[in-house]
């Protein structure tokens, strides 16, 4: 009977325990997630959690050259340096950068889809587009005044007029002027 009843009693001990320290674990648990979810790592954490990893890494073992003795012949031959190389240059543009998204044609010369560089010229006739790719002048297109507005620096603009005609919009401070080019259809006897 006294075996009984203290097998009963250091139950009850035992359970009282175990919901006491439930409960204190609920506390730490609630406390912790209030306090360390999502918590941003500020920078001198992040720095000394990153010494005591490199403390406890093994560091490699640097070995000492010799130091070779070298004859008066080798000290007096100068040591040869490798060549120097040029960056390229390159020069500045005054153009502005041209994507084509279709093919278009003009004076029997096809300008493929593709980039070229467009620059604003004005002759005696009028207002141009010199278009050039690699350097090289492509074409010179007359251009003719729009309205459009200077947003502070110059830009350009294809756009599609639905009558198979593109049109290029050059804006700068000074005009508005745009180009048409119709759109490029191969024939059934072109190759491309």
């Amino acid at each position: 009977m006294k075996n009984n009843s203290l097998l009963i009693a250091l139950l009850f001990v035992l359970i009282s325990v175990n919901c006491c320290l439930a409960q204190e674990w609920d506390s730490i648990m609630d406390s912790y997630t209030k306090n360390q979810i999502e918590k941003p790592v500020t920078p001198q954490e992040f720095n000394k959690a990153m010494e005591t990893i490199q403390s406890y890494q093994k560091k490699p073992k640097v070995k000492k050259e010799k130091k070779k003795k070298k004859n008066k012949k080798e000290q007096d031959m100068p040591v040869p340096q490798p060549p120097v190389q040029k960056e390229p240059t390159i020069l500045p543009s005054s153009g502005l950068l041209l994507r084509l998204p279709v093919s278009v044609h003009r004076y029997n010369i096809v300008l493929p889809n593709g980039f070229y560089l467009v620059e604003k010229m004005i002759k005696d006739e009028g207002y141009f587009l010199r278009i050039k790719q690699s350097g090289k002048n492509i074409i010179d297109l007359p251009a003719v005044t729009t309205t459009g507005k200077y947003t502070g620096f110059p830009e350009l603009f294809v756009r599609n007029t639905g009558k198979n005609f593109i049109e290029i919009i050059y804006i700068d401070r000074e005009s508005c002027i745009k180009a048409e080019l119709p759109i490029y259809v191969p024939g059934p006897n072109d190759n491309d």
